[in-house]
């Protein structure tokens, strides 16, 4: 275990070079990029929104072989060790980041008849390539492989997990009326008003016109009806779409979940090129658990495992660079099922070792090649899922957006001028905007709900 080792440096080994695509915490390599002695050191952002003691355990844990005998993470992640704002981890040399559209594109693929009525020789469907697959197998290991820790159950109904996701975004909604009352809010009308529209999609009026409570106690432009205005707005999508998932998926399938997946946590091998994959289990293929490592478990908990997978969809469409989701990207139907088909094949296998299966039984020979296994219509079922959960996603990380820019106005740092251009995107800025980034992702919310109320 890497905590257990003392890392000696030597003085090439001591530089220091700032990571970037890291929107929650502020990352430096201390060390060359190809030594194996190098260590990432990690500052924690997103003050008072996430537990950084859970985190951390989460992933010690995570990085210890499971009850089921496999690591469920990259061999070469580990903790080195914790200081009062941040952590030192492992570095893990000769790879490269995912790319959401260089790697997670699709491509046409010719299919013969699999002797169940579907595919005909010759047919042309949308796959992905193998990195995605591998993406897809590596969730179903922390999905179904690793052993939810002890102390994430105290409290629970056995048999039943509880999903954090409610709970998280309850908290976030709490951390925003918290940052609603400073005193920068109170005094700037403009600001309080720049934050309602981001939040709720409507401009609000001088008269009041885009208000739907009244507020006896306070006029439409005071703080306190403006910040009411958005906390029961949000509180109101929250208590929708649990209702929503209560009503239609009771038994949707939950377990420990990543709930970031994204290009920038993906890490590759440099030196793999891409190739056709059969979406069965890895063998040789060159997308594997050696050379494709996911990262950043820092908003990882008990979940709705299609929450999970709806998130790395929903991360095609970027954003992460510079605030702007382009949902043409995202995933057709067709590329769902390619990858919920892979997921699955795998959480079989895993389940087949599990329960009754032979330990030293040969890959080529589980449930990953079982021809006569249909599990189509589980995919359809799971993808209806993912067009629910995908939407929640976004409420999730538009909240997540607001709450990180109040947090700047709390502590000083938001930049006033052209606010709202920058949110509007009319104009471009120099650095990240959480303001732009949570209002489009809160409008495609909107979007998904109505599209779903009209249906």
């Amino acid at each position: 275990n890497a905590a257990d080792e003392v890392v000696l440096l030597t003085p090439e080994d001591r530089q220091v070079t700032k990571i970037s695509g890291g929107l929650t915490n502020a990352l430096y390599l201390i060390g060359a990029p190809d030594s194996p002695s190098s260590v990432l050191l990690r500052v924690f952002g997103a003050e008072g929104m996430i537990d950084r003691d859970l985190e951390t355990t989460n992933l010690a844990r995570l990085c210890g072989t499971s009850d089921r005998g496999k690591r469920v993470v990259h061999q070469g992640i580990d903790v080195v060790g914790r200081f009062g704002n941040g952590r030192v981890e492992t570095w893990v040399p000769g790879m490269r980041q995912a790319h959401y559209v260089d790697d997670f594109g699709s491509r046409k693929v010719s299919v013969s008849s699999n002797g169940k009525g579907g595919l005909v020789e010759d047919d042309q469907v949308e796959k992905y390539g193998g990195l995605v697959v591998e993406v897809a197998r590596q969730l179903a290991r922390l999905h179904y492989g690793f052993q939810t820790p002890e102390y994430l159950l105290e409290g629970v109904e056995v048999g039943r997990l509880q999903p954090t996701l409610w709970k998280v975004i309850r908290s976030w909604i709490n951390e925003l009326s918290h940052n609603l009352s400073h005193e920068h809010f109170q005094l700037d009308s403009s600001l309080r008003k720049l934050f309602h529209e981001g939040t709720t999609g409507k401009q609000f009026l001088n008269n009041g016109e885009s208000a739907s409570r009244q507020n006896n106690s306070a006029s439409k432009n005071s703080p306190i009806f403006i910040a009411n205005e958005m906390i029961c707005y949000l509180s109101d999508q929250l208590k929708w779409v649990q209702s929503l998932i209560d009503e239609q998926y009771p038994d949707a399938p939950i377990g420990f979940c990543h709930n970031d997946v994204n290009a920038g946590n993906i890490l590759v091998n440099a030196s793999v090129q891409d190739a056709e994959t059969s979406g069965k289990h890895e063998n040789d293929e060159p997308y594997n658990a050696e050379t494709v490592c996911l990262i950043d478990y820092e908003y990882c908990s008990i979940n709705y495992t299609m929450y999970d997978i709806a998130n790395f969809f929903n991360e095609h469409t970027g954003g992460n660079d510079n605030g702007i989701p382009n949902y043409a990207l995202y995933p057709s139907v067709e590329r769902q099922c390619h990858f919920l088909e892979a997921y699955l094949r795998e959480r079989d296998f895993i389940d087949s070792k599990t329960h009754g299966g032979n330990a030293n039984t040969d890959a080529n020979v589980d449930a990953n090649d079982d021809p006569v296994k249909d599990i189509s219509s589980e995919i359809t079922h799971l993808q209806s899922q993912v067009e629910i959960f995908q939407m929640i996603n976004s409420l999730y990380w538009g909240i997540w957006g607001i709450v990180q820019a109040a947090e700047e106005v709390r502590i000083g740092t938001f930049r006033v001028d052209d606010a709202r251009s920058r949110m509007m995107g009319e104009i471009d800025g120099d650095e990240w905007d959480y303001l732009k980034y949570g209002r489009n992702r809160l409008e495609r919310f909107r979007d998904c709900k109505g599209k779903m109320m009209r249906c």
